[in-house]
């Protein structure tokens, strides 16, 4: 389940929350990325552009993929496999929304040893 896991965050178009506003009498599409504990508005187009609306549609869908991951990680935190806690999760969110790993960064330390297990397929030695 992990290696499905990781596979779907590879490859999943990016989540958000699709809204539209009004302004002029002219609808724009805008969308609510989540980062961290956060959300982030971002401007995607003029409602009816069909650009805009394929983009829409391509984070409407990575909505829907990014909850069945949510599942997934449930399960596997309900077999006590190892991950982040939410204050390290969402931290680890925000810098990967920031493109610091795409530019190289690595997560090292005790927190990146824990992430191991469910690469070694082992069970480590719990944090003190």
């Amino acid at each position: 389940m992990f290696a499905d896991l990781v596979q779907q965050v590879e490859t999943a178009p990016q989540a958000a929350s699709i809204y539209t506003r009004t302004r002029d009498g002219i609808e724009y599409i805008y969308a609510k990325l989540p980062v961290g504990q956060s959300r982030v508005d971002r401007f995607i187009g003029k409602a009816g552009d069909p650009e805009a609306e394929e983009h829409a549609s391509s984070l409407r869908r990575g909505n829907t993929l990014a909850r069945n991951r949510r599942e997934i990680v449930s399960m596997l935190k309900r077999h006590r496999l190892a991950g982040p806690d939410r204050t390290l999760g969402a931290t680890l969110d925000a810098v990967a929304f920031a493109g610091v790993f795409k530019n190289g960064a690595v997560l090292v330390g005790t927190d990146a040893y824990m992430m191991f297990e469910p690469l070694v397929g082992s069970r480590l030695p719990a944090r003190p």
